[in-house]
């Protein structure tokens, strides 16, 4: 046995498992080290191992018979693993003596099998290509299972791949063998994968009985393996066609209802979705579940769960988007996605939250005018506050200041010819309002509210974090533009000027549409652009305006205000 004879060598490791009574194995692993014979050795008999493994890697071969040999050799590599990393000698002996029995090891696609492989492909690579692709062949011809790639992953280089890929031209390949090996691509080289998904698809035009089973096998491996760089143009293909589609969802359960859990990130919400959508059209009832095999309708089933699960936990407005989105598409379980809509919103909001620093809290409760203004909507809703305070200011005091929005002729009772003044007017009153309300009145807590006019009549508003908030606080903004009734593009400028100018080229999403209502007994010639004939009706109608920019369909949200600049009767 020092001397390396193959039999004793194999008869002495297989006792090193034997259980302390000898009776039985223990469970058996690629470590020595672990076994109860090793544990209860004393150092001597230790260092005898080392050498009678050595011995037998250097002075053996498998001779052909690498299948009654591979234990022995796996676990005399093992035993040396830290040695044969940097022994050149033994390295060269695993390359030259026991191709055979690394490549035919025990549990196939483990990593220290994968180690073995490594060091023998970087010593022999065409000795080690060629056993691959011989079994490759066999296991093709036999089954489809292609389970000698997994032994190659640690060493898979270009050259492998275009051989894989040369190979996979020239042989009839099983379904499964084929999804074998563009599963592997996809794991070990995307871009060939990517290259030879998109050459091997059928279309839904040409797609036959006989075909759908191997578009199956390449759909599954694109989707469960790369599917953010071939989901456009692989989802369309297995959504045309029922049959295809069932096949791929039901493989898809198998390959990534595990990881769904783990590794939610590579899946975006909508993907996660259209699986849901897509499993339900073909397993909409929950299987019962008695024992015995696993079904399709099992595995799609836990499949389901971890695809909402995947979309409550993205915790994300698209995710909220997505499961309200469900909800319509799917009536009878319209209930139940609501909720799971619900456990998203509370998670987002969970994650997105920003508790305000206590010395702000304080402020705000002991000042019932004080604002704390975190986004858009925010700003908007303080806006709309300090316009409302504005209209009482002019219409609803002892002294209304309405006049002042007037020329006329003549003097203190025999005022007459009644006009309006310009909307530039208007707006600079606006902003002098705000810059009063807002800013000296310290209303926005945590913010410097910084009110300017823009081009003529828009004013914009921005709200700048100051430091208590933080260096994560951004610039928020509100943009008002102003027009009066009589202006002949009051009922389009909301669309042409303040959403088309204003907001969208400068990426900012919330305004204000502004408009005076000058309508009144002492104008004798209105000049009235809207089709209003009050000042209650101007309201609604701006309003109206406005609809189509509430921030649901677009991301630009719009509030129409109409500011009563009436004459006082």
């Amino acid at each position: 046995m020092a001397l390396g004879e193959p039999r004793r060598w194999a008869s002495l490791v297989w006792n090193l498992w034997l259980s302390d009574d000898g009776t039985r194995f223990e469970s058996v692993e690629y470590d020595l080290t672990k076994s109860p014979g090793w544990k209860n050795s004393t150092s001597e008999q230790q260092q005898f191992f080392l050498t009678a493994a050595e011995n037998f890697l250097l002075n053996c071969s498998d001779n052909g018979d690498y299948r009654q040999s591979a234990y022995p050799a796996v676990w005399a590599v093992s035993l040396l693993h830290d040695k044969v990393q940097s022994d050149q000698q033994l390295r060269s002996a695993i390359a030259s003596r026991w191709i055979g029995a690394v490549f035919d090891g025990p549990s196939l696609g483990r990593e220290f099998h994968q180690d073995l492989v490594a060091i023998a492909f970087a010593l022999a690579s065409r000795p080690s290509t060629d056993h691959l692709f011989k079994e490759l062949d066999r296991q093709n011809a036999e089954h489809g299972d292609l389970l000698e790639l997994h032994a190659f992953r640690k060493c898979w280089n270009a050259d492998l791949s275009a051989r894989l890929v040369a190979w996979m031209n020239c042989t009839p390949l099983k379904p499964k063998a084929l999804g074998y090996c563009l599963s592997h691509l996809c794991l070990c080289d995307p871009p060939v994968a990517a290259k030879e998904i998109r050459s091997r698809l059928v279309p839904p035009p040409a797609l036959t009985a006989d075909s759908i089973p191997a578009v199956a096998e390449i759909a599954d491996a694109a989707l469960a393996y790369l599917h953010n760089d071939t989901w456009d143009f692989v989802w369309p293909i297995v959504q045309a066609n029922d049959i295809l589609a069932k096949d791929v969802i039901i493989k898809l359960s198998s390959n990534i209802r595990h990881s769904l859990r783990g590794d939610k990130a590579k899946w975006n919400e909508k993907q996660l979705a259209d699986l849901y959508c897509l499993s339900r059209k073909f397993f909409p009832n929950e299987p019962q579940r008695r024992g015995g095999d696993y079904t399709p309708e099992m595995s799609a089933d836990d499949l389901q769960r971890g695809l909402l699960g995947g979309l409550v936990a993205a915790a994300s407005e698209e995710a909220c988007k997505q499961l309200l989105r469900l909800a319509n598409e799917l009536p009878n379980e319209r209930i139940w996605l609501r909720w799971r809509h619900m456990e998203c919103l509370r998670a987002k909001r969970r994650v997105s939250w920003n508790p305000p620093p206590p010395g702000l809290v304080v402020e705000l409760h002991s000042r019932a005018e004080a604002r704390l203004v975190e986004d858009e909507d925010d700003l908007l809703e303080v806006v709309q506050e300090s316009l409302d305070r504005f209209q009482k200011q002019i219409t609803h005091t002892v002294n209304p200041e309405a006049e002042v929005f007037w020329h006329w002729d003549g003097a203190d009772t025999k005022r007459h010819n009644f006009r309006p003044r310009d909307e530039l007017f208007l707006s600079n009153r606006v902003a002098a309002w705000l810059r009063r309300d807002l800013v000296e009145r310290k209303v926005v807590v945590g913010r410097e509210v910084q009110p300017r006019t823009g081009k003529r009549t828009d004013i914009y508003l921005a709200a700048v974090p100051q430091p208590a908030l933080g260096t994560n606080a951004r610039e928020i903004t509100v943009v008002i533009e102003v027009k009066g009734c009589w202006n002949q593009d009051v009922r389009t400028a909301l669309e042409a000027q303040l959403v088309n100018d204003y907001l969208k080229p400068h990426s900012l999403t919330h305004g204000i549409y502004l408009v005076g209502w000058f309508v009144c007994p002492a104008w004798a010639n209105p000049r009235n652009h809207l089709n209003a004939t009050t000042f209650e009706h101007a309201q609604t109608e701006v309003a109206q305006l406005a609809f189509a920019y509430d921030g649901t369909a677009n991301p630009e949200k719009v509030i129409g205000y109409v500011v009563d600049c009436q004459y006082p009767s």
